[in-house]
């Protein structure tokens, strides 16, 4: 009894080792019919622009140590991550024998939820005054945010 089942244990280990072979085999040669995947072209420099998450940031030149003329002016101006206005960096005419200008970044100078129609409206008191009463409701009219214009 002890050699059946040796026999059937050899058996059993020589198909295992058959069929791993074939499934092996088929698989190599699915992988060489397989076409393979053209290379990826080249990364051009130049990208098409994103348009900005929030268009009224705005960036200034922050003049390094040592700083040229043309720096020290531009660090007083902001400019629109919208635009293309944006100065690169070393700016033109720097005399310095390493720049060391960076950007600063600035938020959002807008508040997003102020009253605009406080500041160049009727106040409410001339209103009472003359008998009258506010007969605006709510904040706005419209919809969004901004206008649909």
């Amino acid at each position: 009894m002890n050699i059946s089942v040796y026999l059937v244990s050899v058996l059993v280990l020589a198909a295992a080792v058959a069929a791993g072979y074939v499934i092996r085999s088929q698989f190599i040669r699915a992988m060489e019919m397989k076409p393979r995947p053209a290379p990826a072209p080249a990364r051009s420099a130049a990208r098409a622009p994103v348009p900005p998450r929030d268009p009224y940031r705005a960036v200034s030149v922050k003049p390094g140590t040592p700083a040229c003329r043309e720096a020290k002016v531009l660090a007083q101006r902001r400019f629109l991550v919208a635009g293309d206005a944006i100065p690169r960096l070393p700016v033109d005419g720097c005399d310095c024998a390493q720049c060391t200008c960076t950007y600063s970044k600035h938020p959002d100078r807008r508040r997003r939820h102020e009253e605009r129609r406080a500041l160049g409206g009727i106040s409410p008191s001339i209103l009472e005054q003359r008998g009258l009463s506010e007969r605006r409701r709510g904040r706005d009219r419209r919809a969004g945010e901004r206008p649909a214009w």
